[in-house]
């Protein structure tokens, strides 16, 4: 049995396996860094030991300062020196032509998912519209990756979009900003209700307490600077496990290329990352879970046909920043969470569909992230995201995304990926999120909000989907592509449309179920 890739839905995939001789084929970049211990506990900690910081925070090669130089396509927690590791030359891996979409990969032990936000959401049947699994044949994979993961949350107003909340762990403390936030929304609940508005606390992989040899999260908020902490999951954690387990076997340094069936199963074929040389291995079931690009990429090289194109899904996103005068100026937390404070999803009549979005206060990153985003000089910027940081919350919505025939992706020559996507036009959910929360003391600006250009959100889906009877390049419900007996796909290129939440959960889950019924076959 052969798995392609090494990030969330691999790892999914991997623990549906258990008891078979599984051999995993990755690229495998690794972090660079040889000082990442001189990173803890906590920024404020190092500043008053007057250790240099530039190495660090800004890097050697500036690597820090990507957002200051114009690049806004990069996540700010893919941007530091020891983050970089995770999208590192994933260009000249897999090299792409787009236009209207800014992309982003990870051929990295892991995955993107060792810089998610680590928003653990289950996909309920309105998500599935579409889809030929239901919710309900993903409920045991999803009870089992709660425990897997170590979700936290609580019970409250957003328990119709995120469903049962058994088995999580107690939720993370709030920081200052997000606190009042919350309770301005309490305060207010019907108020806001009435627009279409609820707010409560986010499913989150990150532990509250310890749990399974992982120990809980410090609140020492370096999830910006360094993917050390056990407490916020990434795939690696579970791939760890079973290889020492020797349930998995796994072999870095590979890029697989493409595929071919023999009447004894399926055969690969992975360049050799150091050597250049091609390298082939044979099993008797292949399940590519390499990430919706890349996967799409293999399929497309494996099974060419002339003229052939995907369709291509995308959480387009926004930004709506929110100041609470009350707190301008106000001394920074020490010890906090840098990553999504709480939910928000709104179901009001401006849209078709509920959109969901979190709430992030700006503690995590580094202030030069903020700079441009003042309409102001650079010495007036400079003092305003000083003061103003600490007063600060922005909201990130993902809106849902199904398929256009303008938004496509196919190989072209010399094994480049070309993707067209058309950008929407949003503001609508934004300028009701802006009257909403204006009652209550925070204020906004139509003119502040941010609207990236697609393929900003890392949320890739939807190339092969799976489909009840499906077409050339589709999938069957148990995750084989059409026109292969023995080459399944479990990642989110078989999703059928995207819903507004983060997908890596649901993609997890449902390469767990592909995965267990190719165990059950082989058994």
């Amino acid at each position: 049995m052969i798995i392609v890739g090494a990030g969330a839905a691999a790892a999914g995939a991997a623990l549906g396996l258990t008891g078979l001789e599984v051999l995993i084929l990755d690229c495998g970049i690794l972090s660079k860094a040889n000082n990442v211990e001189q990173l803890g506990p906590r920024l404020p900690a190092l500043r008053e030991g007057k250790i240099s910081l530039f190495p660090s925070l800004i890097g050697e090669n500036f690597e820090a300062m990507a957002l200051v130089a114009g690049n806004s396509s990069i996540s700010p927690k893919l941007k530091s020196p020891y983050m970089k590791y995770i999208t590192q030359d994933w260009a000249k891996l897999s090299p792409v032509l787009s236009q209207g979409f800014d992309t982003q990969m990870s051929f990295a032990y892991g995955g993107l998912a060792n810089g998610w936000g680590a928003g653990a959401y289950r996909f309920n049947d309105q998500d599935l519209k579409g889809f030929p699994v239901s919710e309900k044949q993903l409920t045991p994979f999803f009870d089992s990756l709660t425990t897997e993961l170590g979700i936290n949350g609580n019970s409250d107003d957003l328990d119709p979009f995120f469903g049962k909340s058994e088995g999580l762990v107690p939720p993370l403390k709030l920081n200052r900003s997000s606190r009042i936030l919350y309770n301005s929304y309490k305060t207010n609940r019907t108020s806001f209700q009435k627009r279409g508005f609820t707010i409560g606390r986010p499913r989150l992989a990150v532990l509250s307490r310890d749990q399974a040899g992982r120990q809980r999260y410090k609140y020492n908020n370096m999830e910006f600077f360094s993917t050390e902490d056990r407490a916020i999951y990434t795939p690696t954690i579970t791939l760890n496990r079973l290889r020492k387990e020797a349930s998995v076997r796994y072999e870095a340094g590979l890029l697989v290329e493409s595929y071919s069936e023999s009447t004894a199963g399926v055969r690969v074929s992975a360049r050799n990352l150091v050597e250049g040389r091609l390298h082939t291995f044979e099993a008797k079931k292949l399940i590519i879970a390499a990430g919706c690009l890349n996967t799409s990429k293999i399929v497309l090289a494996s099974q060419p046909t002339e003229g052939s194109s995907l369709p291509l899904l995308d959480n387009q996103i926004s930004y709506v920043p929110l100041i609470n005068p009350s707190l301008i100026g106000a001394r920074h937390e020490q010890r906090c969470f840098g990553m999504g404070q709480l939910n928000i999803v709104y179901t009001g009549p401006k849209t078709q569909e509920a959109i969901q979005g979190t709430i992030y206060d700006v503690s995590g990153p580094l202030r030069s992230d903020l700079l441009f985003d003042f309409p102001l000089p650079f010495p007036g910027a400079y003092e305003a995201a000083k003061l103003l940081s600490p007063a600060l919350c922005l909201i990130q919505y993902f809106y849902p995304d199904d398929p256009c025939p303008s938004n496509r992706l196919r190989l072209g020559s010399e094994g480049r990926l070309l993707l067209n996507y058309a950008e929407r036009k949003l503001g609508v959910v934004e300028r009701e999120t802006l009257g909403a929360f204006l009652r209550t003391g925070w204020i906004g600006l139509p003119q502040l909000c941010r609207y990236p250009k697609p393929g900003n959100s890392y949320h890739y889906a939807g190339t092969l989907p799976m489909r009840t009877a499906p077409g050339p390049l589709e999938t069957y419900p148990d995750g084989r592509l059409q026109g292969t007996q023995n080459v399944y796909i479990a990642d989110s290129s078989v999703f059928t449309r995207l819903p507004s939440k983060n997908l890596t959960f649901t993609s997890m889950a449902n390469a767990m179920r592909i995965s267990s019924g190719i165990a059950q076959l082989l058994r």
